[in-house]
């Protein structure tokens, strides 16, 4: 016996208090003599002696009490024995159900090796252990709510669970698993705790490279409560050379378009083989239906190619976009991958002009509508974008109304105020496009005090002097360098063939203070001496244009290029794409519904890659309705559905992109496993060794404390009960032995004896 709380046993000297009551309580005095009195004695003596045998009893129980209570106290601990049968081992399967486990080789699978030895190890446990199951895909995923006794009805029941089980398209977080499992809360009658890892062993599951992370993970298991071992166990362990080519990405220039606008798809194939593979096609599909073939000639090792094609639609709608690999190799799962491109007849967007200067007969919120093909808010009938421009002063501004907006141009700036400026603000940190473009009317340290206000504002940069170029004195004049085509923004501008950006000449402008630029400025357009002009910043999941030259022509000829409708058109898609709805998600990003959808649902149900399908409500946030769901560790295609406004079931899907590393199937170095071996304390066995260790930390014990106090309150009671009869037989009424026992006892007293 052992006891949690020892320090209360110094309390055990009190239960001898009721005993020294006891005997105070018969300490008599001296006796005198007295004939008279002995018969009345006599007769008195049956009574007393039962009287004498109630107290006894009460100090019995008294000490049995105080007894209880400080031992319930200390908190003892008995051997498992006492109580039958109690388990004393926990068990706790984690198994890799990534898509690397679907490999298959002569119509055998990592995993279906895996279901295998994973029943035979249940098969194994017996009454007295605990099991817990664990799925590695995507990080720590419980098959288990908590640890279970594996009696026959638990083991049949994880068994078929295990059945029904598929690799997924998701990598496995091997450290993680690993670390939840030996965090798992523990049982009191456990005793020891066994890990068991099936796996593959393929390389990027297991973060070899961390080794302080493993090293901190082995620290944590040695200095746990219970005894920890973790134990590795391969699965399908093939010989044969890895044959693997598949889809790593597939990308959309643009994911929100309008209704006959051509979107480029790119998909990138790579081959993680060991040998040149052999020619294929990659098939192009539209919600399912093949539309088109490309054909790809051999890959070697290691090598990437890029396929592309283009796509269009005049119909408004979401659509899925896929491509399929038609080869045959190891690994089916990565031969297909998917984006989703929204079509829409119009993207809403803001523009706020300022009034015409002076001589001006052509103001920039003109020029800037111009481009989008609108003569200011009416859409010319040859040609229009998406966009669509509502027009507002600078005035307006503050009461104007952002929710159905995605992108906010102004078009030449003037002072603002300030509540204005917060109020853009939060509307890019939603998503919200900014593009300022500074004008005649900008002040200087206005634009510094509120726009970038010691580098915490929406411009990364403060603002400098105007520089004019060309004047009376000097004729020269300052060009645009043509940009780079990697920022998605500037991608045709870079094309001097086709556009005349090289052709802008610029005769004045604002300039920035570069002496405070940070390091990562992200530049969109610079003179040809090197000077930005246009630069970008980011807040929150929006994104900000400051432009330091004016679409006016008393400064350059911009607006008259044609350069001039490519940029406003490309830098509008730009930045409104954060604020269109995200269908193309990474693992573990939320996904929401459009807000116009959400407030006229009360419920929808979500589909999961697995299929599992969930019922979610729509709940309001800030008046707003938004749906929702987190869930997304597990990559591939999600599935909203809900009730359109013509009572039909409506789907919607999303993306959640897998990652492209988990193609490859190359599995540990023998350096690798001597690493994790060294420094994370891991075990890893040999195929069909599997052997689970029994405990080996002495008797299992299981705290008493619960009984004691139960057995704390009846003796209580039984005290309570005893005492009150006793009460009332002392105080009942005044017959002759009732009257003999009080004579008698006067004469103790009193000190007289017969």
């Amino acid at each position: 016996m052992s006891f949690l709380n020892g320090l209360f046993l110094l309390a055990l000297p009190l239960a001898a208090v009721p005993v020294l009551l006891h005997f105070y309580r018969r300490q008599q005095r001296d006796v005198v003599q007295w004939g008279a009195m002995q018969f009345l004695v006599d007769a008195a003596k049956k009574g007393r002696q039962w009287e004498r045998l109630e107290e006894f009893l009460l100090m019995l129980l008294r000490c049995a009490a105080v007894l209880a209570l400080v031992l319930a106290l200390a908190r003892p601990q008995l051997s498992g024995h006492w109580f039958g049968k109690q388990p004393t081992r926990e068990v706790i399967l984690v198994l890799d159900n990534s898509m690397s486990m679907s490999r298959e080789i002569d119509g055998e699978t990592p995993f279906g090796d895996l279901q295998k030895q994973a029943k035979e190890v249940i098969d194994e446990l017996s009454e007295t252990d605990l099991v817990q199951v664990m799925l590695a895909a995507g990080g720590p995923d419980w098959l288990t709510a908590e640890a279970v006794e594996a009696d026959p009805v638990t083991k049949a029941r994880l068994q078929r669970d295990i059945d029904k089980l598929a690799p997924s398209q998701g990598a496995a977080d091997l450290f993680s698993s690993v670390q939840a499992a030996i965090d798992a809360e523990s049982t009191e009658a456990a005793q020891a705790r066994h890990v068991i890892v099936l796996t593959d062993n393929q390389a990027h599951g297991w973060q070899a490279d961390a080794m302080r992370n493993w090293q901190q993970l082995r620290e944590a298991m040695e200095q746990n409560s219970m005894q920890t071992s973790v134990q590795v166990v391969p699965c399908g362990a093939f010989d044969d050379p890895i044959n693997n080519v598949a889809v790593v990405g597939i990308e959309a220039s643009h994911t929100q378009v309008g209704s006959g606008q051509t979107v480029t798809i790119q998909a990138q194939v790579q081959n993680f083989g060991h040998t040149r593979s052999s020619p294929m096609a990659l098939d192009q599909l539209v919600d399912g239906e093949v539309t088109g073939t490309s054909p790809i000639a051999g890959i070697d090792p290691g090598g990437t190619i890029s396929v592309s094609w283009k796509w269009r639609s005049d119909e408004a709608g979401v659509f899925a976009l896929d491509c399929r690999l038609n080869d045959d190799d190891q690994l089916a799962l990565d031969d297909a991958e998917s984006v989703i491109v929204e079509v829409v007849d119009r993207v809403p967007v803001l523009i706020v002009g300022a009034p015409p200067e002076y001589r001006q007969r052509v103001t920039e919120a003109t020029f800037f509508t111009a481009a989008l093909g609108y003569d200011n808010e009416s859409p010319h009938e040859d040609w229009h974008a998406v966009f669509a421009p509502r027009l507002t002063s600078p005035d307006d501004l503050e009461d104007e109304s952002l929710a159905d907006v995605q992108a906010v141009v102004l078009t030449s700036l003037t002072p603002i105020v300030t509540d204005t400026v917060e109020k853009l603000h939060r509307f890019v940190e939603r998503g919200g496009g900014l593009w300022v473009v500074l004008g005649r009317r900008t002040d200087r340290e206005a634009f510094n005090s509120v726009w970038y206000q010691d580098g915490g504002g929406l411009s990364p940069l403060p603002l400098g002097d105007v520089k004019t170029v060309k004047n009376e004195e000097t004729q020269e004049e300052e060009t645009i360098h043509p940009p780079s085509g990697d920022h998605p923004a500037t991608a045709q501008l870079s094309d001097t063939n086709r556009l005349d950006i090289d052709a802008v000449r610029i005769q004045s402008r604002h300039a920035f203070d570069r002496a405070s630029a940070p390091e990562d400025l992200s530049v969109l357009l610079e003179t040809g001496d090197g000077d930005p002009l246009v630069i970008e910043q980011y807040a929150g999941r929006g994104r900000v244009f400051i432009q330091a030259l004016p679409f006016d022509v008393g400064w350059s000829n911009l607006p008259l290029t044609k350069a001039h409708v490519v940029m406003v058109n490309d830098w509008m898609a730009y930045l409104t794409q954060p604020a269109a709805t995200q269908f193309n998600v990474s693992t573990g990003a939320r996904i929401e519904l459009p807000q116009a959808l959400a407030g006229s649902q009360s419920e929808v149900a979500i589909i999961s890659p697995d299929g599992t399908h969930r019922d979610i409500t729509v709940r309001e946030t800030d008046d707003v309705a938004r749906f929702r769901y987190s869930n997304t560790h597990a990559p591939g295609r999600y599935e909203v559905q809900f009730v359109g406004t013509d009572d039909t079931t409506q789907t919607i899907p999303f993306q959640v992109a897998r990652d492209a590393q988990e193609s490859d199937l190359t599995p540990l170095t023998e350096e690798e496993l001597t690493s994790l071996t060294d420094n994370a304390g891991l075990d890893f066995t040999e195929q069909g060794t599997l052997e689970i260790p029994q405990v080996t930390s002495g008797v299992n014990e299981r705290p008493v404390w619960t009984p004691l106090l139960v057995g704390l309150l009846i003796l209580l009671a039984v005290e309570l009960l005893l005492a009150t009869r006793a009460a009332r037989a002392r105080e009942g009424s005044t017959t002759l032995p009732s009257f003999i026992e009080t004579a008698a006892e006067s004469t103790r007293r009193t000190g007289v004896k017969a």
